[in-house]
C-alpha cells in the first residue's frame, strides 16, 4: 500500500501515471510531467529509466511498443538507459 504519489512513481512510464479524479473530475498528474509528456508525444519514465528497467526489465520492450504505436519519441535518458 502507499499514497497515490507513490503509485503514480513506480508506474512504467508518465503517460500511464495519469490519474482521472472522479470526484472534481479531471485528471491529477501526480509525476508532473505526464501531461507534458501526452502532449509532446514524448515517452519517459517517472523515476529514472535505470532504476525503473531494473525493477521490471520488460518495460523497455512497453516502452518501445507505446512510443511505436503512438508514434511518440523515447526520451533521450532512455535511450542511453
Amino acid at each position: 500500500l502507499g499514497t497515490a504519489e507513490e503509485d503514480a512513481f513506480r508506474r512504467d512510464l508518465t503517460i500511464n501515471a495519469l490519474f482521472f479524479n472522479v470526484t472534481k473530475r479531471r485528471v491529477e498528474d501526480l509525476t508532473g510531467r505526464g501531461l507534458h509528456d501526452l502532449r509532446a508525444g514524448v515517452i519517459r519514465t517517472p523515476l529514472p529509466p535505470r532504476v525503473t528497467f531494473l525493477d521490471d526489465p520488460l518495460r523497455i520492450l512497453r516502452a518501445i511498443r507505446f512510443a511505436s504505436r503512438l508514434n511518440f519519441e523515447l526520451c533521450p535518458e532512455m535511450k542511453t538507459a
